[in-house]
């Protein structure tokens, strides 16, 4: 089966979905059959707050954890900090050096190594209201995943911690902001792998245009990227998968 439509019967099952359990079972199937069997969906603590009540799924060894945890790595872990600082999904071997090569990131590294944490892949969230949070995929191995591979274990994150988000915190269905026909047309479009000019050009509208209402979906939907935008949408309904 190809890894997209893996990715996308991930999501259809996941939106049928009523218990967070099933979700992170579902999510831990399918990261472990790409190489990665450890994860974890949280937010992202703010400078003195903590980590531990931000966590929504966990599969990290328990006692590398509560270690983690206890000893508060997150602070001086340079993959953690670097999640702080991009949108965009990362390799901890892409995390930048003044930021992974401190004598405490090298050391929680050196720790997590030891646990059986060797590479991972990091997928930052952040909303239009400024949230922050992420879905953390590790390895005991260096990743040898493809770039393909990669994008659908992306989208099947974002969309499982949107299910988990949603069954820990319901929001109210009378306060969302449904998408417009144009709206959705594009956003399929995006969906597609289409960028803002191609969306122009294929609707016959001006790419000032097609841009505003893909920064107009991003912002009823309270994302930042078009992968959020596309799961996100996805999970509501407002486009198929």
């Amino acid at each position: 089966m190809h890894i997209e439509q893996r990715a996308f019967d991930f999501i259809d099952k996941t939106r049928r979905l009523r218990d967070p359990k099933a979700v992170f079972e579902g999510l831990q199937a399918e990261s472990n059959a790409l190489g990665f069997p450890h994860f974890m969906i949280t937010g992202l603590p703010l400078p003195m707050e903590e980590l531990a009540p931000l966590v929504m799924l966990n599969a990290w060894p328990e006692e590398w954890y509560a270690r983690y945890i206890a000893r508060n790595y997150f602070a001086i872990d340079g993959v953690a900090q670097w999640s702080l600082r991009t949108t965009q999904p990362f390799l901890w071997r892409d995390v930048p050096p003044d930021v992974s090569d401190t004598k405490a990131a090298r050391d929680v590294m050196g720790e997590a190594a030891a646990s059986g944490f060797v590479d991972g892949y990091v997928v930052p969230m952040y909303s239009a209201r400024h949230w922050q949070s992420a879905v953390a995929f590790a390895s005991s191995n260096v990743s040898d995943v493809s770039e393909r591979e990669l994008a659908a274990l992306q989208i099947m994150g974002i969309f499982a911690a949107g299910a988990v988000r949603e069954l820990i915190e319901p929001s109210e269905l009378s306060s969302r902001k449904r998408l417009s026909p144009r709206e959705r047309e594009c956003l399929s479009w995006a969906a597609a792998g289409k960028s803002s000019w191609d969306i122009s050009k294929i609707l016959g509208i001006s790419h000032h245009t097609a841009r505003q209402y893909l920064s107009d979906i991003r912002r009823k939907l309270d994302v930042k990227t078009m992968a959020q935008a596309v799961a996100e949408s996805i999970r509501r309904g407002e486009i198929r998968p």
